[in-house]
């Protein structure tokens, strides 16, 4: 019964998000699944919650991002009061619920969970995609040849780069029914191509530079599996190292930040407010992302590192890096194990997209869930195999 239930949530929380997105309705309603999946934990199972002495502190320290800063520096009461609490327990509700999702899968099970994220990404997607055919346009290329991107299609999303968001998640999961051998790789291989157009449409930059860095790091991961780590970390400093620091010298930022969509304006100027309030320790408040222009100066952050310094300040921010740090201390117990080899990737194209995107760890966000499902998961795998 629990185990039946489990799946059913686990398919409602990718749906649930994206059906809110669509309609703009109900937005409580995605947080639903997460809620039921603690009610459902604390009367229907039986058994206590299967996470070692490690899983404990990462979550721990993950409700401690969220509650010592505010706690301390009393930001919390600043500006509403009890939306800033509804906002922190948001975060708790989604940390415990992450826990219990954790704890339910195994070796056994991790395929058809996977699954049924995937069963949950695709209902909505494929619906708007289909519904939302008529967007698909010749002027959607346009940016990938120096164009503009006056034309981008949002397929009934509430933003071209949420669905450019969905896109590269789904892409990313038929990845993995590939490498499970689950059906025809052929008819996955030939998904993963119709996807990409649809993700180009979107002009999601992000999206799909995330996308291809996931690939790149797949394609490293699959060489380092095979061959020597020494001589792989050889080349990595003496050859691919040097080109990146070439290409960075050469890299016209200016000209980048000016074309991103206001965003480096926006940093500069949000980083600005946050010193002015000498609010760099414990931040501003703990205000939920689309509410940040309430506070007088704040722009929309679309850079989650800003973000977070924003809501929960530099103690915020070291206490979030030191669990990443953790994380992958531990996964480099295991040099060449499959479970590591995915830590490494995920958090890698985590780390990226949460340059551009409020992603990296929040309730509200379908790739945030997904992301830290796989990557404590792939260690647990690791901490059971030591």
């Amino acid at each position: 019964m629990y185990n039946k239930l489990m799946l059913i949530l686990i398919v409602l929380v990718p749906f649930s998000n994206q059906l809110v997105n669509a309609s703009n309705k109900l937005s409580n309603l995605q947080y639903l699944a997460f809620m039921l999946m603690i009610l459902i934990f604390a009367f229907i199972n039986k058994e206590k919650l299967k996470i070692n002495i490690q899983h404990r502190v990462i979550f721990s320290v993950f409700a401690s991002v969220y509650t010592i800063p505010t706690i301390i520096g009393l930001t919390i009461f600043k500006y509403d009061p009890l939306k800033n609490l509804y906002y922190i327990l948001l975060y708790l509700i989604y940390i415990i619920s992450l826990a219990i999702l954790v704890s339910f899968i195994n070796s056994d099970n991790k395929n058809v969970v996977i699954q049924m994220i995937l069963i949950g990404n695709s209902l909505v997607l494929v619906f708007n995609l289909l519904v939302n055919l008529n967007e698909l346009n010749a002027d959607n290329f346009n940016w990938l040849t120096g164009g503009e991107r006056g034309s981008r299609a949002n397929f009934g999303f509430s933003h071209p780069n949420t669905a450019g968001m969905y896109l590269f998640l789904e892409i990313m999961l038929i990845y993995y029914m590939q490498k499970m051998k689950i059906g025809n790789k052929y008819v996955w291989s030939s998904l993963i191509v119709i996807l990409t157009i649809f993700l180009l449409a979107t002009g999601s930059r992000t999206a799909v530079l995330g996308m291809l860095l996931f690939f790149l790091l797949k394609l490293y991961s699959s060489i380092v599996a095979k061959l020597n780590v020494k001589l792989l970390l050889a080349i990595l400093l003496c050859l691919i190292f040097p080109l990146l620091i070439i290409y960075l010298l050469q890299f016209n930022f200016t000209k980048f930040l000016e074309e991103a969509s206001g965003r480096g304006t926006n940093l500069t100027q949000n980083l600005s407010v946050l010193f002015d309030q000498n609010a760099f320790i414990f931040g501003i408040a703990p205000i939920n992302t689309s509410n940040l222009r309430l506070i007088e100066g704040l722009t929309f952050s679309d850079n989650w590192y800003v973000t977070h310094l924003i809501q929960f300040g530099f103690i915020g921010l070291i206490l979030f890096v030191m669990n990443i740090l953790f994380i992958i201390s531990i996964s480099l117990k295991k040099r060449k194990g499959i479970e590591n080899l995915n830590i490494f990737t995920l958090l890698c194209v985590l780390l990226f997209y949460s340059g551009a995107e409020n992603v990296m760890f929040s309730p509200g966000v379908l790739l945030s869930w997904v992301f830290w499902t796989l990557i404590l998961f792939n260690l647990k795998a690791i901490l059971n195999n030591n």
